[in-house]
């Protein structure tokens, strides 16, 4: 959806075919009954005025019809012997850590002011083929202390021992340190506020309309799209540009499978590694539980050992259910208090989790969602007696809504060997076809909505580029996995 708004803005007139009933895909919210509950998104990064989403509202005029509200403190981590919070300010978070870790304050100053600090050539030069357990020890002795920032990996989806140190740091310039940014009415507000200006910029949105197939010609160049429009029967669309926003399993395997003879696509994205999947349980509370959570913000926990244990289990098909084991719980009531009335509150309680087939899910998703939630009462006590409302999400559920390989939740791993000048490339060796979103390479790698806004900024400009050297249509994907037309 970035990229359609940066084309539509430009002057093409865009289409955009979306296989839900409304956009988002993870970054989306739904509501149950008087519950509102958000999807996957739990906050947004990179909001200050340089930052990516910050310069995606001022290019977009998107400040009209977005109000961001900044959580301070934005997090907790909470480890074996302490709980340290992420400050708005970054001299303050700086402070939190040296109060903790005393005999490690220089370096906890020297590393805080490196990643802020250093600028990105540097960054890539210096990091592009380390992991972040090698960048931490450089720093520090103790284990607590790198099991507390390796707890923020949970938004790559990696553990620190795999994690590309270049992504890991951008993570937390980008979402961590410049993070807690929650939109006023909910995370749905963002991709309605893209959808709303897009409309406005000229575009036209088909909701229920998912791509079913990206025609070629006999040169092997893109010709048209086959679209399923609410249900009916196929409609072909030319186009001579698409611009697909879904894994490569889904462009080469499906959207493209009918001309696999004429795509020039190598295998060699089979090979590559994806992030892993996650668990999600959605409470609706009818209580006032703000005067007995502990704490406020985004709770981090993991109560055991180092942190990149529990990570490296779930990459080994491992789930683990025990008491202190790992839990990432938000409360969007808490961040909007007029999102829902005083008595009830909506919770979102995250794990990560192996890809495994809807029926091993369907037989231990209450288990895993009971100790979640076990652990989830050592800091809100009595929660379970007022829950009025409890929804399970899957690894195949994130498969049935947004199409990810095998219900990844950041796209291709940022490990070292995916990223920088080895990322999966944006311009594809099919004439008229790009790729963008969580699946395709920023040198950074990805984490979050902070990179998908950087690579859909960087595919419009190659598509305007390819528009004034080739006149005609382009197809854009949509925001979950599907394409979009857009005409020059």
């Amino acid at each position: 959806m970035v990229c359609a708004n940066y084309l539509a803005q430009a002057g093409a007139r865009v289409i955009l075919l979306e296989k839900h009933y409304m956009t988002g895909g993870l970054c989306s919210s739904f509501t149950r009954g008087a519950y509102y509950f958000d999807a996957g998104a739990h906050y947004l990064g990179s909001c200050r005025p340089e930052g990516q989403i910050g310069r995606l509202l001022h290019d977009l005029q998107l400040e009209k019809r977005l109000t961001l509200l900044r959580c301070d403190p934005s997090d907790v981590i909470i480890s074996k012997g302490h709980e340290v919070y992420i400050r708005s300010d970054v001299g303050k978070t700086i402070h939190e850590f040296q109060s903790h870790f005393k005999t490690e304050a220089d370096s906890i100053r020297k590393f805080f002011n490196y990643v802020v600090n250093t600028e990105p050539i540097l960054l890539y030069l210096e990091l592009k083929d380390a992991t972040f357990k090698s960048l931490l020890d450089a720093y520090f002795s103790n284990w607590e202390l790198k099991s507390i920032l390796s707890t923020m990996l949970g938004n790559i989806g990696l553990p620190s021992s795999r994690a590309s140190a270049l992504s890991s740091v951008f993570l937390f310039r980008e979402f961590v340190l410049d993070g807690g940014y929650y939109p006023k009415g909910g995370i749905q507000r963002l991709p309605d506020a893209l959808l709303a200006q897009f409309e406005e910029f000229g575009g036209i949105t088909l909701l229920l309309s998912p791509a079913e197939e990206i025609g070629l010609d006999s040169a092997g160049r893109v010709r048209h799209v086959t679209v399923r429009q609410m249900g009916r029967h196929p409609i072909q669309i030319n186009t001579r540009c698409v611009v697909a926003n879904c894994d490569p399993f889904q462009l080469y395997g499906k959207l493209l499978q009918k001309n696999a003879n004429l795509v020039c696509a190598k295998p060699e994205y089979q090979n590559r590694v994806s992030t892993m999947s996650a668990f999600m349980v959605y409470l609706g509370v009818k209580k006032d539980i703000s005067t007995i959570a502990k704490y406020h913000c985004n709770l981090w926990s993991y109560r055991r050992g180092h942190v990149d244990e529990y990570f490296e289990g779930v990459l080994k098909d491992q789930i683990d259910t025990g008491l202190d084991s790992f839990l990432f719980c938000s409360i969007p009531s808490f961040h909007d208090e007029n999102l829902l009335p005083p008595d009830r509150h909506s919770l979102q309680l995250i794990v990560a989790a192996p890809f495994r087939e809807r029926s091993f899910w369907e037989e231990h998703k209450d288990a895993v969602a009971d100790a979640a939630i076990d652990r989830l009462e050592q800091y809100i006590p009595g929660l379970r007696q007022w829950i009025e409302v409890k929804e399970v999400a899957t690894p195949p559920t994130i498969v049935k809504y947004t199409a990810n390989y095998r219900g990844a939740m950041y796209g291709w791993a940022s490990i070292p060997v995916q990223v920088g000048r080895r990322a999966f490339p944006q311009e594809t060796a099919v004439e008229g076809l790009f790729s963008t979103g969580h699946w395709t390479g920023i040198p950074s790698g990805h984490s979050g909505v902070p990179t998908v806004v950087t690579s859909g900024r960087v595919t419009a400009r190659l598509v305007l580029r390819w528009l004034r050297e080739n006149k005609g249509l382009v197809f854009v994907g949509p925001a979950c996995s599907l394409p979009r037309v857009v005409r020059k």
